[in-house]
């Protein structure tokens, strides 16, 4: 890590070359940013990239801009710059020379609050465990913090980024820890597909019993071919089950809820028989 370069991060695309400070970076802090949209194949945004001038030879607002690192949905991470550059992201001297910059990819428009994905939040935490070892700070919220925050604390530009996408993460992270905090996220990250396996486990044996209500009645039409009245009781079994939990969005909770039901249902059943 002496170069500046860490071995874990993708080094394939560099940053332009003039478009750091002459002072190199302090690392007291990491700021947090938000790309505003989709990076399909781990791409680097243009205005990172762009070369455009004015007729001073300066550069254009839009391609005034770099950052050092780029983390993706995926938990992919690239390295534009090494982490002694003092990069152009955070809206003023103060920020760019004083603390590493992280965009996140995502929070497009109509998402700008998406939360940081479990992937994404294991790899910011082992990019922070960095930070730590190299600079021998600790995480806290007075060294790691999003723009709009950067923002107050400087007097520059308003902006919302990064509209609160790493909340979820930051409140764990102050909790519990770098160390606690990959374990709680490993732990996370090995749920999702346990769950999954036992929701498809359930809908093959017994299937889904539903309510038909305002906030699932488009979902119920989509998933029967017709659209069945509030307060009808709908039975889903198999592939109709599965979308239904899938476009539902909130899957965790549904395969639990089938879980108790099916329990509930045998141990009546056995009691009955007895």
């Amino acid at each position: 890590m002496a170069s500046g370069w860490l071995d874990y991060t993708d080094q394939s695309i560099r940053g332009h070359p003039e478009k750091v400070y002459r002072a190199a970076n302090r690392g007291e802090g990491i700021i947090l940013h938000s790309v505003v949209g989709d990076l399909p194949g781990h791409s680097v945004p243009s205005r990172f990239l762009l070369d455009d001038r004015d007729a001073l030879g300066r550069f254009t607002p839009y391609a005034a801009a770099s950052v050092q690192f780029i983390v993706y949905r995926d938990g992919h991470i690239r390295q534009l710059y090494p982490y002694t550059a003092s990069t152009w992201t955070s809206g003023g001297p103060e920020a760019n020379t004083g603390y590493w910059s992280v965009e996140l990819e995502g929070g497009g428009p109509g998402n700008h609050s998406e939360p940081i994905t479990l992937n994404a939040a294991f790899t910011m935490t082992r990019l922070v465990d960095s930070w730590s070892r190299v600079t021998g700070h600790k995480p806290s919220p007075a060294r790691i913090f999003g723009h709009k925050d950067a923002a107050a604390r400087w007097n520059y530009a308003p902006t919302a980024c990064p509209s609160g996408r790493y909340d979820w993460w930051l409140n764990l992270l102050f909790e519990k820890g770098v160390t606690d905090t990959m374990m709680t996220i490993s732990d996370l990250m090995e749920l999702g597909p346990r769950v999954a396996r036992l929701e498809r486990i359930i809908c093959g044996w017994g299937g889904l019993s539903v309510t038909a209500r305002t906030d699932n009645l488009s979902v119920l039409g989509a998933v029967l071919g017709w659209r069945p009245a509030v307060g009808q009781q709908i039975r889903l079994t198999g592939q109709q089950a599965l979308a239904y939990l899938d476009m539902m969005e909130n899957n965790m909770w549904l395969g639990l809820q089938m879980a108790q039901e099916e329990i509930a249902r045998l141990k009546g059943q056995k009691e009955g028989g007895q």
